[in-house]
């Protein structure tokens, strides 16, 4: 039966992988069948019968299904066929559904698990909801909601991303430890040891916090605690541990999924879990841990290259058939994907979607997403006047713009062009009769460095590096973001421009007057 199990955090993963490799027909193909497997409620199961569909009682998990989700997120986005959106909004909605929404709960933000369970000592099923919040499902949902707030720009779905991954710092971090938490019940923190809560929790919040609140300390702990060197495939008849297919000639390395320390996993096996060292790659490379990643990512090609594999990567080094662990010898869609996705595009996995400071949402004056990805300007002259945008970009000439510029008399327009600092190039510019006026600038397109031609240089001939120019700029509003004047690249690498609003506005002495 298990040859024929599909889970729905493997649908996810699958997609991410076949978007990106641009086979959009078998994307498609997953879609149409996910199609007929949504329940009444807008969930999908954990796993289905890929002949049959669901094969059990219900099992729903919030952090499958924010992968699921993701992944359809994830190829609307990228194909702009959005032939599914109503299956998404009907999965998001029901992820909104999880959510804790009363402040005097201690898992207020957070999402949670889903309903369905099997006791550990019969396997009898119990219906009941879990109330329990998973670190690992906060991550995976985060993924979704942020994308179906791209996708719809509904602000439900943002809001609820920003109460949920405020939450995950402040209910879910362990300053002392550099770590974070296993998740969270009405009762309290679970503050058992698991590798991928540290690891993914890690990897998304390097996408919504500065690494100073969220500190490089966190890839040092995993590393502590998790690592295991000197590893084989280990061959073993024994049902317990039963592995007859695959080995390795030599050793490896990697990471175990769990560790003791507090008891709560006594007797966790030492084992090499590469779907967990994959994510521990996955935050390296957003540190900017290259090396580090690739010594990880070159130890699961080897396992990748074991006796008798067809090129997918094995799950574990290990056997460990009964509960608690379940961990088994056999190539796995999940840890293939992963792999995949790491060497191709690890921007899919916890994306900078997410890129967004947290805490800011609490504030009065950041209350409306007005206040997002926007440039203000007031201008104001006693005599008619022609204003020109300043497109020096500190004096680096070619640095390209789009924009959507509202003039403020009920005139707007959009401009493209490049930075330049010579008085052959006209800038963005409007006349206008003497009086104050409010000029707003935003994106005409992508959100990432889009304000990098912002700004004005040391004097200049152009039009718009003129003191008679400067003079007419007395107020501006605008909240500088990284995203304004850093690419994608830049902002996961964490590297910025030369001259970053280096100059932009020099000289425009009524600013401080």
């Amino acid at each position: 039966m298990l040859n024929s199990r599909c889970w729905a955090y493997d649908v996810g993963l699958a997609l991410l992988v076949f978007t990106d490799s641009g086979d959009y027909e078998l994307c498609r193909e997953i879609l149409d069948r996910m199609s007929h497997e949504q329940g009444i409620d807008g969930s999908f199961n954990f796993s289905y019968d890929i002949y049959i569909g669901q094969l059990f009682e219900g099992y729903i998990r919030t952090g499958a299904i924010g992968w699921t989700v993701w992944g359809m997120c994830y190829y609307t986005l990228v194909t702009e066929d959005y032939s599914y959106m109503d299956m998404i909004q009907r999965a998001g909605d029901w992820l909104l559904s999880r959510q804790i929404t009363n402040p005097d709960d201690k898992r207020y933000g957070l999402l949670t698990g889903g309903y369905g369970s099997y006791n550990m000592s019969d396997y009898s099923y119990d219906p009941t909801e879990i109330t329990w919040c998973s670190t690992e499902h906060q991550c995976s949902a985060l993924q979704a909601l942020h994308g179906i707030a791209l996708l719809t720009s509904e602000s439900k779905y943002q809001h609820a991303a920003d109460i949920l991954k405020e939450q995950l710092i402040l209910t879910l971090y362990d300053e002392k430890n550099h770590r974070f938490y296993q998740g969270c019940s009405t009762e309290g923190i679970d503050k058992a040891w698991a590798l991928d809560c540290t690891t993914w929790a890690g990897k998304t919040a390097l996408s919504i916090l500065s690494p100073a609140l969220v500190p490089a300390e966190c890839r040092k702990t995993a590393l502590d605690e998790y690592l295991v060197t000197d590893a084989t495939i280990i061959e073993s008849v024994d049902p317990e541990h039963y592995n007859q297919t695959y080995s390795l000639n030599g050793t490896t390395e990697g990471f175990k999924p769990y560790s003791n320390r507090g008891g709560s996993y006594e007797g966790a096996p030492e084992i090499v879990w590469t779907e967990g060292t994959l994510g521990y790659v996955a935050m390296c490379l957003a540190l900017g841990e290259n090396e580090e990643a690739r010594r990880f990512l070159d130890a699961t090609i080897d396992l990748q290259n074991c006796m008798n594999s067809t090129g997918g990567v094995i799950y574990t080094t290990k056997t460990y058939a009964s509960l608690p662990w379940e961990f088994h010898v056999w190539q796995s869609v999940v840890s293939s994907a992963w792999l995949y996705l790491l060497i191709q595009n690890p921007y899919c996995l916890f994306p900078l979607v997410a890129k967004k400071q947290s805490f800011v949402h609490k504030m009065d004056t950041y209350q409306s997403s007005e206040r997002q990805n926007r440039i203000v300007l007031y201008v104001s002259s006693d005599v008619p006047f022609t204003y020109h945008l300043p497109t020096s970009g500190a004096g680096q000439e070619g640095r390209p713009y789009n924009w959507r510029v509202d003039w403020g008399d009920g005139e707007s327009e959009v401009y493209t062009g490049v930075s330049s600092t010579s008085n052959s190039v006209e800038s963005p510019n409007h006349s206008y009769p003497a009086g104050n006026y409010k000029i707003t600038i935003r994106p005409n397109g992508d959100l990432f460095a889009w304000a990098l031609a912002f700004g004005h240089s040391e004097l200049t001939e152009s039009a718009h590096d003129t003191y008679a120019n400067r003079y007419l700029l007395v107020g501006i509003d605008i909240d500088i973001t990284p995203n304004m004047t850093r690419t994608f690249e830049q902002l996961e690498g964490h590297t910025a421009p030369d001259y970053e609003w280096s100059r932009a506005f020099y000289n425009c002495r009524f600013l401080t007057d």
